[in-house]
This record gives C-alpha cells, structure tokens and sequence, in this order.
C-alpha cells in the first residue's frame, strides 16, 4: 500500500468512528429502565460478617430504611 492510500485509509477511518450516532432503542426513561431492571438479591457466603456488608436502600412512610441482602448480590463481579 503506498504512502497516499495509507493516509486515504487512516482519514476515513478516524472519520467514521468520530461521527456520533444515535441508538433510539437503547435509550430509556428512569420508570422503564426500573422496570427492566433485575431484582437484586443477596447470595449467602457463609463467612461471618461479609454477608451483613450488602445492603439496598428503601423509601418507607418518607423515611429511608437500610434493607440487608444477606450476602454477596447475585450477578456481582468482584
């Protein structure tokens, strides 16, 4: 390949993944991303105190609750 087409080649594709592009698709409201969202739970470990270090928190009667999950929340990478 010569000099010219390496340049052509190197432009174009710089070009092409610089132009934004829009995936109306992937793009969700706050209630339907909460309603395709997975149930988080907790996975027992067995080990004591690792398990109470998992938790969610909840709006109950206007008042913020911390709710354990009883373990390492499923699907987690660690």
């Amino acid at each position: 390949m010569s000099e010219k087409q390496k340049y052509e080649y190197e432009k174009e594709w710089v070009y092409e993944h610089r132009e934004p592009r829009i995936i109306k698709e992937s793009i969700l409201t706050g209630s339907k991303a909460l309603e395709k969202a997975p149930k988080i739970y907790g996975i027992p470990t067995g080990i004591e105190g690792l398990d109470e270090l998992f938790f969610i928190a909840e709006v109950e009667n206007g008042k913020v609750v911390k709710k354990p999950l009883g373990g390492i929340p499923a699907y987690s990478v660690f």
